[in-house]
């Protein structure tokens, strides 16, 4: 069978007059976007036997997860050839396993200034009657394959053409603080392969820390079998030797550098703990940097776990320490630095200068900086002072069951780390393009767990709710910061729905935040309104973003539209009695629920009257029997903002 498919009408018009005129296929949809595509004729089918061939050494463990990812996702029957002792090149190997009636050849390959991005994450996708992807590098082509993915998951038979796609920023960051809330080894290399499914390249994991409001709680995460240091690990969950090599490893093979960070000296009561003459007395949680014993254990301390990291960076916190002890704070991050780059490591810390009233280039001027609020250390100032930096700033940051990041439904959502809809829409990063100094290396987000550790309890699935919709955001934002947003948010969060997290294609302790509800008869359904709010631009509020699977989306009516209706349109008649909205702070005070045959004739079935509030309604709705469901707004509760609503819920029970 000969899966290199053109559609029949072009194949009949060339055989009688010689010509293909052909449809150019468009760009496929991918999270990011591809950046360029040159688009060919016809389809290749991937639904039968692959051969995923490579020559290159690198890629020798990575072929092998990536014929499970396939099989896993389409079904295929996959086969992986290694070269190294068959061909010098890819092109030979190729020779010798041409792509057939039998398999289809998906080729790995590595060529620096090949894939003519100029960036060493840059890689060519091509789709002809095989698959080749060509990297500058091997994180390159693995980025690559996430791509290819992508495709795969939206449909067996994938459009011939050529992607030529690279990154505007070179840091792609998302921490996690694991040391207020333990998550398992699983869930961490589920995490990589997240990351890794939408091209952000970095995993900085925060290994210890304590609770701030009571000094009652702290945690370190690491395990030695070490007698020495056996009693610094916590009690309820830390990572062995063993653990953290396999972390490491699905780090590698994924493409994703993963930066440990142990944070001193303050947030420090892990360590204090395990040896109390090293604390500050009135501050237990801070190190007494004039002790001469506290510098020597934090390098022991270093010294037993720096082997375990590959990464060439490491991270010493260094943020929110006691501005009376400045001078101690300057000397001990810089001695810290020389140690760490005596070890091979680029030193990096949370800035914290101006906070503690003193000049940033005091400090060692290698050490990168994160820059997270302004009034520590604000980003223009990192880099005036001549560090490099990553922006990983207050207004997108995340803390699990605080206000600021969970009210978002309410309208309460203080930045924008909380609300997905409004990062992708409204935010940029400082710099981008070719106006992006040098020192200038990207932006990242950050999950912190503080009021884990004072207590609050929540699941992992509430935490992958959370940041997978902001990281699938951010992924976008940071790969492409010059180009046009390529669909409005609702598109977009359609699209995340039918690709996946990437996750589930391997062990799924991550689940997929942007399943629909089981029972959800609305779920991925046509979804229009009377209004939007910047309807057709990307900026737009869609009426999918209500039926998309994800609750961080929403749709807005226009702002002059005080008797807008949104309708869902279930394909055929079908029988429902409960509808579930969740309102907006723009909530309706008095709507109707109204259904229709054919979208013409239409009967209110429900009335609501008096509703006062924002946030999820259940309506237990006479049985009915229709094909278009429509909310019909009656009277808004705050006329300037019309409706808006995040979920259009339809169920039968």
């Amino acid at each position: 069978m000969n899966k290199y498919l053109l559609p029949l009408t072009i194949f009949a018009f060339s055989l009688y007059t010689g010509i293909v005129n052909a449809t150019v296929n468009p760009i496929p949809k991918t999270i990011p976007s591809l950046r360029l595509w040159n688009g060919g004729e016809g389809e290749l089918d991937l639904s039968h036997k692959i051969r995923i061939m490579f020559v290159d050494p690198k890629f020798e463990a990575f072929s092998r997860e990536l014929a499970r990812e396939i099989h896993n996702s389409i079904g295929s029957q996959v086969q992986v050839i290694n070269g190294k002792k068959l061909a010098n090149d890819i092109t030979g190997l190729s020779k010798l396993y041409p792509s057939s009636g039998d398999y289809t050849n998906i080729t790995l390959d590595i060529q620096q200034g090949k894939t003519l991005t100029n960036n060493i994450e840059g890689y060519q996708l091509k789709i002809s009657n095989e698959v080749n992807i060509t990297g500058e590098t091997y994180q390159a082509a693995v980025f690559g394959t996430r791509s290819l993915l992508q495709i795969l998951k939206q449909s067996k038979k994938i459009p011939v053409g050529t992607a030529t796609d690279y990154p505007d920023l070179k840091e792609r960051k998302f921490m996690l603080d694991v040391g207020r809330r333990f998550f398992s080894k699983d869930y961490l290399i589920d995490t990589i392969r997240f990351l890794s499914y939408f091209k952000l390249n970095q995993f900085h994991i925060h290994l210890n820390d304590n609770s701030i409001q009571n000094n009652n709680y702290a945690a370190f995460r690491l395990k030695s079998s070490n007698a020495k240091f056996i009693d610094l690990a916590a009690k309820d969950g830390a990572y062995t030797k063993s653990d953290w090599q396999q972390i490491e490893l699905a780090g590698a093979i994924y493409g994703i550098e993963i930066i440990p960070e142990f944070d001193t000296p303050a947030h420090a009561l892990a360590f204090t703990n395990f040896k109390p003459e090293i604390a500050i007395p009135s501050n237990k949680s801070m190190l007494d940097l004039s002790n001469p014993k506290t510098l020597p254990f934090i390098k022991s301390v270093l010294d037993e776990f720096l082997p375990w990291f590959s990464s060439k960076q490491f991270h010493l916190g260094a943020d929110e320490y006691d501005h009376n002890h400045a001078e101690d704070y300057i000397s001990y991050v810089n001695n810290l630095s020389i140690y760490l780059k005596s070890k091979g490591k680029t030193p990096r810390i949370w800035g914290s200068a101006t906070a503690l009233g003193f000049s940033g280039k005091r400090l060692d001027p290698e050490i990168i900086i994160d820059a997270w609020l302004s009034s520590q250390y604000s980003l223009n100032n990192v880099l005036n002072d001549g560090f490099k930096a990553n922006y990983i700033d207050w207004e997108n940051y995340l803390v699990a069951k605080s206000d600021y990041t969970d009210n978002v439904a309410l309208g309460a959502a203080y930045n924008l780390g909380g609300d997905s809809q409004k990062l992708y829409i409204n935010w940029l990063p400082p710099y981008s393009g070719k106006n992006a100094p040098s020192q200038f290396l990207g932006a990242g987000i950050p999950l912190w767990n503080d009021n884990a550790a004072i207590g609050v309890q929540y699941s992992d699935q509430y935490v992958d709710a959370l940041i997978q919709p902001t990281l699938i955001a951010l992924a976008q934002k940071t790969w492409s910061t010059t180009d046009a947003l390529p669909m409005n948010y609702g598109q977009f969060s359609l699209l995340a729905n039918k690709i996946g997290t990437g996750t589930g294609i391997s062990v799924k302790s991550m689940t997929n935040s942007f399943e629909f509800k089981q029972g959800d008869l609305a779920a991925g359904k046509p979804t229009t309104a009377s209004s939007c709010y910047a309807c057709g631009t990307a900026q737009a509020y869609s009426p999918e973003a209500t039926t998309d699977g994800n609750s961080r989306s929403r749709w807005a009516g226009a702002e002059t539209d005080n008797k807008a209706w949104l309708q869902v349109d279930l394909g055929k008649n079908t029988f429902f009695n409960k509808i579930v909205i969740n309102w907006e702070i723009a909530s309706a005070i008095d709507y109707d629920i109204q259904t229709s045959s054919d979208g013409i004739k239409w009967t209110s079935i429900y009335q609501k009257r008096g509703q006062n509030s924002a946030g999820v309604t259940q309506l237990s709705v006479p049985p009915s029997y229709a094909r278009f469901v429509r909310i019909a707004g009656i009277t808004p509760k705050y006329p300037q903002w019309s409706y808006s609503i995040w979920d259009f819920e339809i169920y039968a029970e």
